[in-house]
């Protein structure tokens, strides 16, 4: 019944993700339409940047996902493993997830290799630890530096309070609410409270008049 619900949950998860995706003028005026008419023009700004940093994360995940389904179709097709195509799909839609994703796409895989012996079980092993450590210190930093630019240590961070407080849905969603997260706080709180103390500050009292 967990299973059944992780699974329900995600479903859920990437149909709302993609009426968003597919349309988010809307939803973005209605929320500048809840702000004051004086500040709609700054959320109007606010919101463009957070929907921009959302795509670029999600333009990033899918090439990383991508690179990941063709290079476990590829390893799994030398060596021999049958349905290497559909567990390379399983393994891309599978790095959706971060960290649990790869080990869950990794088992019917491995149970594949067993039935033509433990070495062919192995060899799958090795794939996806190859595969996986590829996309972990290779693949995924150069998009994501190009693409979204999140410190590491505060993605561990969020990922680890995501999974915590909301187990494998929370997990999927940490690196997408981080992004949004360091967009919202530098675009509201730095560059438009922060800066413009800072600015009054410099400028120091105005000038005063004697009677």
């Amino acid at each position: 019944m967990s299973t059944f619900g992780a699974i329900g949950n995600f479903v859920i998860m990437l149909i709302i993700g993609l009426y968003v995706a597919l349309d988010p003028a809307t939803y973005r005026r209605g929320l500048v339409c809840l702000l004051a008419p004086s500040m709609r023009a700054e959320g109007e700004e606010v919101l463009r940047k957070a929907t921009d940093a959302l795509q670029n994360w999600l333009v990033a995940q899918l090439m990383a996902m991508t690179v990941v389904g063709v290079l476990t179709w590829l390893g799994l097709w030398l060596i021999g493993v049958p349905l290497a195509p559909i567990l390379g799909l399983i393994a891309a839609l599978l790095a959706f997830i971060p960290n649990i994703g790869p080990i869950i796409a990794a088992v019917p895989a491995v149970l594949l290799g067993f039935s033509d012996g433990p070495m062919t079980a192995l060899l799958v092993i090795g794939v996806y630890v190859a595969v996986q450590a590829l996309e972990s210190y290779a693949i995924t930093p150069l998009i994501q530096r190009e693409r979204v630019a999140l410190p590491p240590a505060l993605i561990v961070s969020v990922q680890l309070l995501m999974g915590v407080l909301f187990g494998i849905l929370g997990l999927a969603l940490a690196t997408p609410m981080a992004a949004l997260g360091k967009t919202l706080v530098t675009e509201v709180y730095v560059r438009r409270f922060l800066n413009n103390e800072t600015a009054e500050d410099s400028e120091g009292p105005g000038p005063t008049t004697s009677t």
